[in-house]
């Protein structure tokens, strides 16, 4: 005869419920990868928008240079510089040095 029996012990139910949260941790840690990929991509187009010039600009910028040096460095005029820069944050949707900082590095 068949009899179906379950047999409990303490270190099965233990097991079973570390697997569980195993299983809970991983898929919580491939949402965060995934949202993680698609913000890099969305970083990456934004700033594959700019113009080799405005990039150059950017990188001046994000290292801390100001319009004047920059100016100077490339050859060209100040205020060029300073619409550049309005281009750029227009362009990549950044409201401040520092948001445009946090893209760059969320393309790298």
């Amino acid at each position: 005869m068949d009899q179906n029996f379950t047999i409990f012990h303490p270190r099965i139910a233990e097991l079973e419920f570390e697997l569980a949260a195993t299983k809970a941790d991983l898929h919580a840690a491939m949402h965060r990868l995934e949202r993680a990929s698609i913000a890099a991509d969305h970083a990456a187009r934004k700033l594959a928008g700019l113009t080799a010039r405005q990039r150059e600009i950017m990188q001046c910028v994000l290292a801390g240079q100001p319009s004047k040096n920059i100016a100077a460095d490339l050859g060209i005029s100040q205020r060029t510089v300073e619409n550049h820069r309005a281009s750029i944050m227009q362009r990549t949707g950044a409201k401040s040095i520092p948001g445009l900082a946090r893209l760059a590095v969320g393309a790298a």
